[in-house]
C-alpha cells in the first residue's frame, strides 16, 4: 500500500510540471490532468463546467468532499428533500390520473346506459321491437338507431 501512495504522489508530481495552456488549448487529456492536480482557477474551472457536464459533476463533487461534516450533511438533508418532493409530485399525478380515470369511467358509464334507455324508450314507443333485439346484439345497428332517433 505504502508503495501505491508513493507512485501516487510520483504521478502527480509528473502531472503538475505539465505546461499550462489556456483551457480552450488544451486537449481533454491536459483538462482532466489539470482537475486531477487542481491546477485551475475558478474562472478556467466555471469555462470547463461549461464546456463538458463531466467537468461540471467533477467539480461539484470536490466541492462536496471538501465541506466540513455539518453542510455534507445539510447537503444530504436538501437531496433527500428534494428526492422525497419528487416522489410524492410523481405519486400524487399517478393518483390524481387514476381518480380522473374512475371519474371518467363512471360518467361515460351513465352517459352510455342513459343513451340505451332513451333509445329504448323511442323504440317502445314506435313499437319497434324488432329493432330493439336488433340493437343490443349489433353495435353498428344501435348506431345507426341513435342516429335516427337524434340521440348523443
Amino acid at each position: 500500500m505504502h508503495r501505491l501512495t508513493e507512485d501516487l504522489e510520483l504521478h502527480f508530481l509528473e502531472l503538475a510540471k505539465v505546461k499550462r495552456k489556456k483551457v480552450r488549448e488544451m486537449s481533454r487529456v491536459e483538462r482532466w490532468c489539470a482537475i486531477l492536480v487542481d491546477n485551475l482557477d475558478d474562472e478556467e474551472k466555471e469555462e470547463l463546467a461549461m464546456m463538458n457536464v463531466a467537468y461540471r459533476d467533477v467539480f461539484e463533487a470536490a466541492d462536496k468532499f471538501a465541506q466540513s461534516d455539518k453542510e455534507y450533511q445539510e447537503y444530504l438533508a436538501r437531496e433527500s428533500a428534494i428526492l422525497d418532493y419528487n416522489t410524492n409530485f410523481i405519486e400524487g399525478q399517478q393518483l390524481a390520473k387514476e381518480e380522473g380515470e374512475r371519474k371518467g369511467e363512471k360518467r361515460g358509464e351513465k352517459r352510455g346506459e342513459a343513451r340505451v334507455l332513451e333509445l329504448i324508450k323511442h323504440l317502445q314507443k314506435a313499437g319497434r321491437l324488432n329493432d330493439l333485439s336488433a340493437a343490443m346484439d349489433n353495435p353498428l345497428r344501435r348506431e345507426k338507431l341513435y342516429q335516427e332517433f337524434h340521440i348523443d
